[in-house]
């Protein structure tokens, strides 16, 4: 998504259309950074604060996409892991 917003002029424009026409599903679970589970390795080379920035670029895109952000609470895996499916789930009634 922060991708899209990357590029310039008729491509950004064009990818932004394409990924507000098509979405799945309006409501984007979010996993805010967490400084205390981040780590790096050989996939992930970028810094925290790298990450963060990262992370608020896509928090941008998906709005101004229209998307609901759903920002999924730090706890447990358990925890995260009920907090999502019951959503999802309530959403699928």
């Amino acid at each position: 998504m922060s991708y899209a917003k990357s590029l310039k002029g008729s491509a950004r424009t064009k990818a932004l259309r394409t990924i507000a026409a098509l979405q799945y599903n309006r409501t984007v679970f979010v996993t805010p950074p967490w400084e205390d589970l981040y780590a790096t390795d050989a996939e992930r080379k970028h810094s925290f604060q790298e990450g963060v920035a990262y992370h608020r670029a896509e928090i941008a895109a998906y709005t101004e996409c229209g998307y609901s952000l759903l920002e999924v609470p730090r706890g447990a895996v358990e925890v995260r892991a009920d907090f999502i499916v019951s959503h999802a789930a309530s959403r699928e009634e």
